[in-house]
């Protein structure tokens, strides 16, 4: 059991210059990789909140046609021979 620790360490000591991490990790604020790291957050936030506002917008249309299916009587429509409702206005 000993004999496995003092190997997993000394080849944690060895292995660990080529596992350093980069610029970023650091905490580097300014270059290249960090801009890069901003805009795909910015992007995948964009695509998260497209996703979303389309989603929420599906459901409001619902809701619209149901108040206004609701609203309207059997005897003021009829539905036609492509499936959509229409208003009789006499």
């Amino acid at each position: 059991m000993a004999r496995r620790v003092v190997l997993l360490v000394i080849i944690g000591i060895v292995l660990s210059s080529p596992l350093a991490a980069c610029p970023a990790c650091y905490g580097a604020a300014d270059g290249p990789m960090i801009d890069g790291m901003k805009m795909a957050i910015m992007a995948m936030l964009g695509i998260t909140g497209v996703v979303l506002a389309a989603i929420s917008s599906f459901f409001v249309m619902m809701r619209r046609r149901l108040r206004r299916l609701r609203s309207v009587s059997p005897d003021q429509s009829y539905v036609n021979e492509k499936g959509t409702l229409r208003w009789n206005n006499s």
